[in-house]
């Protein structure tokens, strides 16, 4: 039911330890190329995979388009085109949306389809201007079902999703890794870890891995760095095997152990992987399953009728914070409603909606402490960790790495 892709991976990485080097200097040895600048061939086909539907709702305002010019789909209620949408208050574009997030994983799965509107009760007038090409809309005050569409289908579990996203909720406390770990890393810090991930970014993205792998990987790093002290010559050596770990937990065909020696310019061997993915596994006590904010971020651009844009948006802030240490001290969730507040605002939404406090159990209170980290970051871009940036600068990820991203409500629109 997945439809693949085979692409050579031709990059020839290298990763420094020195806390003052930039990432343009990264390399396991004087004078190699650092990630994305290497000219080798022959490594392995990578694979990749995509998602079974759409993870949004817009696809239902293509229907709201059909009743509005006579047409009928059975077995869904739908607003006219001249309604707006129920958490929207904007009339229904022309045509659905296509969500660019790569793929919901088999643990997600059950947040992976789209939602039928009920008629929407008729807009309030805006709250406030904005401008022309992007105007503010309006929510409606009833939360909408957000599963009713998929009750035919088995995949979609509606019989049980909401217990399903109650017990990650407990999870993701259980599972929480602790910021105050880098005291007890004498010879690894932030900085450290940031050039790490910033790293890892542009090799998931060479290798087209699903994004459930790249965050399960920041997670299996910082947990493993909380029980473990790490030197700073092994600390690539960790990024890569939990790479693996998280590749073999998440894809059909995660990459070969070859290519990750290849990717680190050959700075371990086969061997010394495959002792850390022991090493790891154990320390790990094997728990791999785990919420990540990429698990919650699925589940609430479907409450958010997210648009493409959004969901483009949503992932690029996500992405953005798996590189900052600070975010440890907030919880996934509260991580993912904070990517989707950001993108709707920056789109001319209302940042918050009835059917996303329904299901995100956050109100934007809530919210506030982390919106304020996050502003602080996005603030501080131009630095040295460019990879996440690079990446949603690009017009396959809608480029919106190059918009100005204002975060709390008093920035200007």
């Amino acid at each position: 039911m997945h439809t693949r892709r085979n692409t050579a991976v031709q990059e020839n990485a290298g990763f420094g330890m020195d806390e003052n080097a930039k990432p343009s200097d990264l390399g396991a040895a004087a004078g190699k190329a650092a990630l994305g600048g290497g000219a080798k061939k022959g490594l392995g086909g990578v694979q990749t995979r995509r998602g079974l539907r759409d993870i949004t709702n817009k696809a239902e305002e293509a229907v709201a388009e059909g009743a509005g010019k006579g047409g009928k789909k059975p077995g869904a209620r739908v607003a006219s085109a001249s309604v707006g949408s129920a958490d929207t208050g904007a009339a229904a574009p022309a045509a659905p949306a296509a969500a660019s997030l790569a793929v919901a994983s088999s643990s997600s799965s059950s947040s992976s389809a789209a939602v039928t509107q009920t008629t929407a009760p008729a807009a309030p007038a805006a709250v406030a201007s904005a401008p022309a090409s992007r105007p503010i809309r309006t929510a409606s005050r009833t939360p909408t079902d957000i599963d009713q569409r998929d009750a035919d289908e088995p995949l979609a579990v509606t019989e049980y999703v909401e217990d399903l996203y109650v017990f990650l909720r407990e999870r993701e406390i259980a599972t929480k890794v602790d910021r105050g770990y880098m005291d007890s890393q004498p010879n690894v810090n932030e900085r450290m870890r940031s050039i790490l991930i910033d790293w890892l970014v542009e090799v998931h993205l060479k290798f087209k891995l699903v994004p459930d792998t790249l965050y399960l990987t920041v997670y299996l790093i910082d947990k493993y760095l909380e029980l473990e002290t790490v030197t700073r010559q092994n600390l690539q050596l960790v990024g890569v095997t939990a790479m693996l770990l998280a590749s073999k937990y998440e894809e059909i065909y995660p990459p070969q152990i070859r290519d990750l020696v290849f990717i680190t310019d050959r700075a371990y061997n086969r061997d010394q992987i495959l002792e850390m993915e022991s090493t790891m596994a154990n320390a790990l006590q094997f728990r791999l399953t785990v919420p990540t904010i990429y698990c919650f971020l699925l589940r609430y651009l479907k409450a958010a009728h997210a648009d493409k844009k959004i969901v483009q948006l949503s992932c690029y802030v996500a992405e953005r914070m798996l590189q900052e240490v600070s975010m440890l001290d907030y919880l996934p969730s509260v991580v993912a409603c904070c990517a989707i507040y950001v993108a709707r605002k920056n789109m001319g939404r209302t940042c918050w909606s009835p059917t996303l406090e329904k299901y995100t159990k956050y109100r934007v209170e809530d919210l506030m402490p982390c919106l304020g980290e996050i502003s602080r970051v996005l603030k501080q871009e131009g630095g040295d960790l460019e990879a996440v940036k690079k990446k949603f600068s690009s017009s396959k990820f809608g480029s919106v790495a190059t918009m100005k991203v204002n975060v709390l409500p008093d920035d200007s629109p």
